[in-house]
């Protein structure tokens, strides 16, 4: 919804409750609702202060409301207005119409109780003013200094200008009468040099008005705009000019694509309801001139990144830190990365696993190169040789001076224990290093879903971090009041001026720490670390990780049934773990390498050789030429080392006691594997159980600083409780805000130490699961009885 604002500043809201009175309440009160003139924005502002009447007063007064429209004109308003104060049918007024608001409170008389909720500044229209109300019978307004100062302030802390110019519909700058002349002499104290732009015709262009020699553009009310074309075209025009804009009717603007607004449209529901409070104290008798007029301001600034982005503009870190970013990511392509996608995204694409998955495949290689010991070797050689010519043997032709033979060589192994030891050795290997990829495999999804809900984590703390920020400057701002009024010494002030100071570099830190987990997420997922990231949030009732742990946690209510879940858990995690996997291998490798080394006594090697050779060309000087003789040889061969000089005695006796080892090293692994389970099964169920405690816990810290703030207002305690009790709700939001996420992180890690992560089970395994567990639970109250 967009719902205008007074242009050039932020409504003020309060929360200072009607004086309390007990005459008695009318049956039915009639209220007639004065407007601009017809427009969908203003039927929606009508709306909010009709509803929040209506519930003030539910159950106790019937309220009708009649409305009167002006036409956008200064006349057709006054007229509106007398048109009320002459209906015999009308009790009170209420003016909802902006510009309303400024033209009826011109009137020296009001014959009726008249409500001007959004007056723009009281002094400059020269309102009347008596204590806390405004003195004059029959009228009650709601204003704040003018804050156009503030919100050039806020905008000018985002972006750069000089020339700035002032969009609003035209009926309202002539309402505001003296307050527009005040707008431009405002804008030159801050240095910049404000064009006011009038709107005149809704189906206008608006962009086209904008003078192409300004540098900026502060949106105020467009009442007559269409809220969703027309505010589009806007955007859109805004964007195409490079100009960055503000809005001065709150953050429901930013949201559609302006770039900056300084204060948020829930004001709208709080002004309705000060509003409310004031017309009920009137309906119950009191005067409507001694009702209050001032309200406290709240101000946070917005800021749309993506318009920022788009323009080209980058709001300084300082700034950052402390504004609520919307659309601070660009857009990525497809949807949102959710828990599951991360951890199938890290299986597929994390580089360390990619690295670990490479070596395992090449493991396998090792496999074939052993194998080939046991097959056929066939060798080729060609060799020519020459003579001395003065030789005996070339003299006497028992030689040729030259000669050039080929031969061809076959062997191969018909029995060799070492050969085929090696063959199993190293598909024994193999196997453990395929449990070991499972086990980084396990690692790499722990470490990217934890990396993802760290992440997570880190972005709620900005928020908490921030609306401690927000809370810290209101505190300095209500100090400062204090001062003022003389209820308070400059102490408080410089207090909160330190302790913004350091809640400041708290929220500075949770930004740089949710910097680091984005960027650590997505070297884990092998992204670009300067790419956009989106997160889907992570609930608990709606994770894949809670699919079977809901209804688990169900069954295992108990601590007999608890205790069994863990005797489950744990039977099955040492089925499943690959770290044992791994050992057992290495055993299995270790046992055959003895049998191996005793078998080396009594079982020969036994190999089957051949060759085949033939003079390809020879010179002699004299005998017969074997030039084209072939010559041909087969053997077997077998043989059996006799003594080493104790050295396979010596590798038996190692490798015995390195299996030993490796069977002691297994029942350590299966010890810390069960303690591993049980322990995170442990802190999987106590953090479960926090959860509802840290929220318990955050929500009456937060009552406590309600109810201290407002004694700190009233002068009743001093700023020492105030601070504690603020340090307290600080602390308790951030413990509630770490909960879910502590919750989830502990149960990954229970998942992990199980050797399972349900994102890659079917249902029907899961199902499955469940179903062994009753089983065991079942079997167990059998065996009680």
């Amino acid at each position: 919804m967009n719902f205008p604002r007074i242009p050039f500043w932020t409504l003020l809201i309060l929360g200072l409750l009607a004086p309390t009175t007990f005459a008695e309440m009318p049956e039915s009160v009639d209220i007639a609702l004065i407007g601009d003139g017809p427009s969908e924005q203003w039927d929606e502002i009508d709306a909010i202060f009709r509803q929040e009447i209506q519930d003030l007063l539910a159950g106790e007064v019937e309220v009708r409301f009649h409305p009167f429209q002006g036409d956008w004109n200064r006349d057709a308003i006054f007229a509106a207005a007398d048109a009320a104060y002459s209906d015999p049918e009308v009790d009170l007024l209420l003016v909802t119409g902006f510009a309303g608001n400024q033209i009826v409170a011109t009137r020296r008389a009001f014959p009726k109780p008249t409500f001007l909720p959004l007056v723009l500044d009281a002094r400059l229209l020269a309102l009347p003013r008596d204590g806390g109300g405004s003195g004059l019978e029959n009228l009650n307004y709601l204003s704040d200094d003018l804050e156009l100062s503030t919100d050039i302030r806020d905008f000018a802390t985002v972006t750069s200008f000089e020339r700035v110019a002032l969009l609003v519909d035209g009926i309202i700058l002539d309402a505001v009468g003296p307050i527009a002349e005040a707008i431009s002499v405002v804008a030159l104290e801050e240095g910049v040099e404000m064009v006011p732009v009038p709107y005149l015709d809704p189906e206008g262009d608006l962009v086209a008005l904008i003078p192409e020699d300004v540098d900026a553009v502060m949106v105020g009310g467009l009442p007559r705009l269409d809220q969703e074309e027309g505010v589009q075209r806007l955007v859109d025009g805004l964007i195409d000019r490079g100009l960055p804009s503000y809005s001065l009717v709150g953050d429901s603007l930013v949201n559609r694509g302006l770039m900056v607004a300084g204060t948020t449209e829930s004001d709208w529901t709080r002004l309705a309801r000060r509003n409310a409070l004031n017309m009920q104290a009137v309906i119950l008798g009191e005067p409507a001139e001694a009702q209050p007029v001032d309200f406290d301001q709240k101000r946070q600034v917005f800021i749309n990144m993506a318009t920022a982005r788009a323009i080209d503009r980058s709001p300084r870190f300082d700034v950052l830190i402390e504004a609520v970013l919307i659309e601070e990511d660009a857009e990525s392509e497809g949807p949102l990365l959710d828990l599951g996608q991360a951890a199938r995204e890290a299986v597929d694409a994390n580089l360390d696993l990619l690295a670990q998955r490479l070596g395992t495949e090449a493991g396998i290689q090792d496999i074939v190169a052993a194998r080939a010991a046991l097959r056929p070797s066939v060798d080729a050689q060609v060799s020519l040789e020459q003579l001395d010519g003065a030789s005996s043997l070339v003299v006497s032709g028992a030689a040729a001076q030259r000669s050039t033979s080929a031969a061809l060589s076959v062997s191969q192994l018909v029995w060799s224990e070492e050969a085929r030891a090696g063959v199993d050795l190293q598909q024994l290997a193999q196997v453990a290093r395929e449990a070991e990829l499972e086990a980084f495999r396990l690692d790499t999804i722990q470490l990217a879903t934890v990396a993802y809900l760290d992440t997570l984590r880190a972005e709620t703390q900005v928020r908490v971090q921030r609306d401690n920020l927000a809370l810290t400057r209101s505190n300095l701002e209500l100090a400062q009041d204090r001062v003022d009024a003389g209820s308070a010494t400059a102490a408080d002030v410089y207090r909160w001026q330190s302790q913004l100071a350091t809640a400041r570099r708290s929220a500075i830190d949770a930004y740089t720490q949710r910097v680091q987990a984005r960027e650590n997420l997505k070297r884990v997922l092998h992204r670009p670390l300067d790419s956009p990231l989106q997160l889907e949030p992570t609930a608990i009732e709606t994770s894949e990780l809670m699919v079977a742990e809901v209804e688990m946690g169900q069954l295992v209510g108990s601590p007999r049934a608890f205790e069994t879940a863990i005797r489950l858990l744990v039977s099955l995690g040492l089925q499943r773990a690959p770290e044992l996997a791994s050992l057992q291998a290495a055993m299995a490798a270790k046992e055959r390498e003895i049998a191996a080394a005793k078998r080396a006594y009594t079982h020969p090697t036994v190999s089957l050789q051949g060759r085949l050779s033939t003079v390809l060309e020879e010179d002699r000087s004299t005998g017969p030429s074997l030039e084209g003789d072939d010559d041909w040889s087969v053997g077997l061969v077998a043989s059996l080392p006799l003594w080493r000089g104790g050295e396979r005695r010596a590798r038996v006796v190692r490798a015995e006691l390195e299996l030993d080892q490796l069977r002691t090293q297994y029942s350590a692994l299966r010890e810390r594997i069960e303690q591993r389970i049980r322990s995170d099964m442990n802190l999987t169920n106590a953090s479960f159980l926090g959860i509802g405690l840290a929220e318990q816990a955050a929500e009456a810290a937060g009552k406590n600083l309600e109810l201290i703030s407002d004694a700190y207002s009233q002068g009743a305690v001093s700023i020492l409780e105030l601070l504690d009790a603020q340090s307290a709700a600080l602390q308790a939001n951030e413990a509630a805000a770490n909960a879910t996420y502590g919750f989830l992180i502990d149960l990954l890690n229970l998942q992990r130490s199980s050797s399972r992560f349900d994102f890659f089970l079917s249902d029907a395994e899961r199902r499955d699961t469940l179903d062994l567990l009753r089983e065991h639970i079942a079997s167990e109250d059998r065996d009680d009885a």
